[in-house]
């Protein structure tokens, strides 16, 4: 029995709409997960500063949020200026990954590997693709199960990442409510 090509075609469609919505999916968790791994600020600031930070983000396109992200999560930590204003404490707090240049370099390059795929496909990619030929679809439909793939094992990473920062934030906030936190600041105060 020969391929019909509208199966074979809406095969190819499903496909392109399943990475699409997946390179959705990474841009939409690197809006979430950048303003998540720093955040400093005075009580009175802190929430305006992060709702400012995920407005700004908001409007970036992934290739710029993948340059955020690499430079938040790999670069080194900016350091925490002093307070504006010595009677308002401040907080700061930041999360990232230690690692060698090389691998920092690697990672970087996979993922904005996939945003030069993503501009490829919706810009380029599809417009040269003839649906009515069983050729062009089967050569399309591999090419995006392998780019899946990837882009999948992305957005692995970034549930990693995320699922560790969870698991931070629970562990600071039990200590920040126990005996020994107010032990240590007391103790602060105390030598000052």
């Amino acid at each position: 029995m020969e391929p019909n090509i509208k199966d074979i075609r809406d095969a190819t469609l499903r496909r392109i709409g399943r990475n699409v919505f997946n390179f959705q999916r990474l841009e939409t968790f690197l809006k979430s997960l950048i303003p998540a791994m720093s955040c400093s600020g005075t009580p009175s600031n802190f929430s305006d500063r992060h709702k400012a930070r995920v407005k700004k983000l908001s409007k970036k396109g992934l290739g710029k949020l993948a340059d955020n992200f690499h430079s938040d999560v790999y670069g080194k930590p900016s350091a925490a200026t002093g307070p504006s204003d010595l009677l308002e404490p401040s907080i700061t707090f930041s999360m990232g990954i230690e690692t060698d240049p090389n691998n920092a370099r690697v990672r970087k390059q996979k993922l904005l590997g996939l945003v030069r795929e993503r501009n490829r496909l919706i810009h380029f990619d599809l417009a040269g693709v003839d649906l009515n030929s069983l050729a062009d679809c089967n050569r399309l439909s591999a090419h995006l199960d392998e780019q899946n793939d990837r882009i999948r094992l992305q957005l692995e990473e970034l549930e990693a990442l995320r699922t560790a920062h969870s698991l931070m934030i629970a562990e600071l906030l039990s200590y920040f409510e126990s005996g020994e936190f107010l032990a240590m600041l007391q103790q602060g105060s105390n030598d000052a």
